[in-house]
């Protein structure tokens, strides 16, 4: 389902622009943690029940996940704190009442970013930012809208999906194009705190300024930055030379496609989680006598040992686990159920009575008896 998710907003990142706010293609990111976050709560669901058959990995494939995870928080956690360490020792405070936040500049900085150091949310500029009065108000503009959109917020969210999800190499293309929407929609923002009127000057702006994104660590950054490739920068110039005429002014689309797909993955673990009815146990377990399958046949009669191996031959594929036809039994009491079943090659006639178990929400099969 992830993976399906992912490769439609790949899609989306190419086919919605001009058609759609840029905030809002941006925002359809967010499908990722949020379809993450149910996966999670399925597995605690199904671990909580003891229902390690839907959710078991083995412990070999868990180790290499849990390594890959602290290694890559690791390298998050260096290349961020070694970023800190430089803007926090060279910056110098340039205005602190014209703007929300304070704003310093840092000699030496490649490109101007916003980043929170010590609790406080700043925008550091560069040098060459700081020398020009027109070309600080943009730059300004531009990450002031970062912080309208809480940036820095989805910033760790990306690097915890990275942390979590490292072994899928779509995750780290959903990464980077996600970076790639939070610019332009940040670039839709700051043309409008700028104004129409300066639309060319901030196109101009960005060819000037916008340097190539040619370390690979940036990925990693949990700030936003003014840097782009090369394709990335020519679509921006292009988003921003296009102007209005082209540019998508409706966010419902989005609001729609972000509710269906949101949608699913719900309604897939609900009906997922629903305990199976006592006609669906008593299947699975013939089926799990069938393929000669010990764990399961436990799990659904654990108050009798199986008598065949696991994978043992004199049964496996012989007909002993099919049921030919399945009738319930009429009960007064509801927590207990009976079935008269016709089963195996021979279509043996059998009883077979279950019990609700209200500790782990299932039914369990108590007795199996020929019937007389």
């Amino acid at each position: 389902m992830l993976t399906i998710t992912l490769l439609f907003l790949m899609m989306c990142h190419y086919w919605l622009p001009g058609k759609v706010k840029a905030y809002g293609i941006y925002a359809l990111w967010l499908l990722i943690p949020w379809q993450l976050t149910i996966g999670l709560a399925y597995l605690h669901f199904i671990w909580q029940k003891n229902d390690y058959s839907k959710g078991h990995f083995p412990l070999g494939m868990k180790i290499v996940w849990i390594a890959g995870m602290l290694g890559v928080g690791i390298a998050i956690h260096i290349i961020n704190k070694r970023f800190r360490q430089n803007l926090y020792q060279k910056r110098q405070l340039v205005l602190s009442g014209n703007y929300p936040v304070c704003v310093y500049v840092v000699p030496g900085l490649d490109t101007s970013c916003v980043m929170r150091l010590r609790r406080e949310n700043a925008i550091y500029l560069s040098e060459e930012v700081n020398c020009d009065d027109e070309m600080r108000h943009m730059v300004i503009a531009h990450e002031l809208a970062h912080l309208r959109h809480h940036d820095l917020v989805w910033a760790k969210v990306r690097m915890i999906l990275i942390c979590i999800m490292w072994f899928h190499p779509l995750i780290w293309v959903a990464a980077l194009l996600s970076k790639q929407d939070c610019e332009i929609a940040c670039d839709e923002e700051a043309i409008r705190l700028l104004g129409e009127n300066e639309r060319k000057k901030y196109g101009r702006l960005l060819l000037e300024l916008v340097t190539d994104s040619t370390k690979k660590e940036e990925i990693f950054y949990m700030s936003t930055t003014m840097s782009a490739s090369k394709r990335e920068l020519k679509n921006r110039i292009q988003r921003i030379a296009d102007g209005e005429k082209k540019q998508g002014k409706n966010l419902w689309p989005s609001f729609l496609i972000g509710f269906i797909v949101a949608i699913i993955p719900v309604m897939a673990v609900c009906k997922i989680a629903q305990p199976m009815s006592a006609k669906e146990v008593i299947a699975d377990y013939f089926e799990a006598v069938e393929n000669c399958d010990v764990t399961t046949a436990k799990k659904w009669f654990p108050g009798e040992e199986p008598w065949f191996e696991p994978g043992d031959a004199l049964f496996h594929g012989y007909g002993m686990g099919k049921v030919h036809a399945m009738q319930e039994c009429k009960e007064k009491d509801g927590a207990t159920k009976r079935f008269e079943v016709e089963v195996g090659r021979e279509r043996e006639k059998k009883v077979v009575s279950l019990q609700w178990n209200e500790k782990e929400k299932r039914w369990n099969i108590v007795q199996i008896k020929d019937k007389k």
